[in-house]
């Protein structure tokens, strides 16, 4: 197995949270854009899921204010918080 699908597996399985609102989120935007950003975007995404279950909603949801290293890929992951049309 290569050292790419070995991460994805590590950041699927750290996808599954306590909340499923935060599973559907992270994980669509794993299967769906992940392999599309810039590696700097896929290094904050890792870190991104090391904060807890209730500071990555209130963030994801527009309740607080990420701090600025996380803004950019906050906003990469919000786009699966919008209604589809």
């Amino acid at each position: 197995m290569t050292e790419f699908a070995d991460d994805k597996k590590r950041l699927a399985w750290q996808c599954r949270r306590g909340m499923l609102e935060l599973d559907v989120l992270l994980k669509s935007f794993l299967e769906n854009d992940y392999n599309n950003v810039s590696q700097t975007l896929k290094l904050k995404f890792s870190e991104l899921l090391k904060e807890e279950d209730p500071t990555l909603y209130a963030w994801l949801m527009k309740q607080e204010t990420p701090p600025t290293e996380f803004k950019d890929i906050i906003h990469a992951v919000q786009k699966y918080t919008q209604p589809s049309n």
